[in-house]
């Protein structure tokens, strides 16, 4: 339905809404994982809008490229695209989508291991989303603060505001922000040791996912499933969700989701015994990590290598 607009748009010369058509089949593309094809279509949809002087539909298109880009592991050139879009859209004066790319930029940030100034750019976020009574959007960032709570070793905080954010959820009716909040809360709870209760956010959110169709979603909740095995020791059960996102990642792409699948399988490997693997498997992340710029990845990876060496 979408590429026969486009062909109708394209034949009677309607540039503009060729361009934004062009998005649109690109967001569909990004969404199913096939991110070379999203890619291409966003690049073609700047293209067109660049060309009709369509600033709008152009920031939107760098953002995008930016959320594809960082899917593939290209977090500078992410960095790059997201940044773009936020001075067009401040130039605009287009708040919502400011707001946005602000978020963004802070999850690259985040994912470079940059905490304290992702979570300046998720705070500014919330600030413009709050004033615009956005709730939506402010539960999203004070989600987006609960994962960086946790990546900074404060999963009690984590939670509190993954409950926080759940909580508007739940009011507007947001079943993919459930899942996602739900998801925060079973890690952070996991965190603290409390399994029975991140069990039961993990199956919520499982429940809430249904068969989704959409390859992030399902990374997220199979790479949180083996997190909380590995922790239980159900160490087959973990290894097989583990290897499922390995496997579908490195087919579609998605870098940080291998290299968060690979660091578990070597979790596996050293609960196993298996010391000399195990250490292969985390160096070889560690390093991948490092050179795509994912550095607490790296961090951990590295750390984990580190002490099954000093063990031996």
């Amino acid at each position: 339905m979408q590429k026969e607009a486009l062909q109708i748009q394209t034949e009677i010369g309607d540039r503009n809404g060729a361009a934004i058509q062009t998005g649109n089949i690109g967001s569909s593309l990004g969404l199913q994982g096939k991110l070379e094809e999203a890619l291409k279509y966003y690049r073609r949809s700047l293209q067109i809008s660049t060309e009709v002087a369509n600033r709008n539909t152009a920031a939107i298109a760098m953002s995008n490229i930016g959320a594809i880009l960082a899917l593939r592991g290209d977090l500078q050139q992410s960095l790059k695209m997201y940044r773009q879009a936020l001075d067009l859209h401040r130039e605009l004066g287009a708040k919502f989508y400011y707001a946005n790319d602000l978020h963004d930029i802070g999850d690259v940030l985040r994912l470079q291991g940059d905490f304290g100034t992702a979570r300046t750019n998720y705070q500014d976020a919330l600030a413009l989303r709050e004033q615009a009574g956005q709730k939506d959007g402010t539960a999203k960032a004070r989600l987006a603060l609960a994962v960086l709570a946790s990546d900074s070793g404060k999963p009690i905080d984590g939670a509190r505001l993954a409950l926080n954010s759940l909580a508007v959820f739940e009011g507007v009716k947001d079943a993919p922000g459930q899942v996602s909040a739900h998801l925060v809360l079973s890690r952070s709870l996991r965190e603290q040791g409390k399994l029975s209760d991140a069990r039961a956010n993990l199956n919520t959110a499982v429940r809430l996912a249904g068969k989704s169709p959409y390859p992030a979603i399902q990374a997220e909740l199979m790479l949180e499933q083996a997190a909380l095995l590995i922790t239980q020791r159900e160490l087959d059960a973990a290894e097989k969700a583990a290897r499922s996102v390995l496997t579908d990642s490195t087919n579609n792409g998605m870098v940080r989701y291998r290299l968060e699948a690979s660091l578990e399988l070597g979790q596996i490997q050293a609960q196993r015994g298996n010391a000399t693997p195990a250490q292969e498997t985390l160096e070889e992340v560690a390093k991948t990590a490092h050179r795509s710029g994912f550095e607490p990845i790296a961090r951990r990876a590295a750390a984990l290598s580190e002490s099954l060496m000093a063990a031996k």
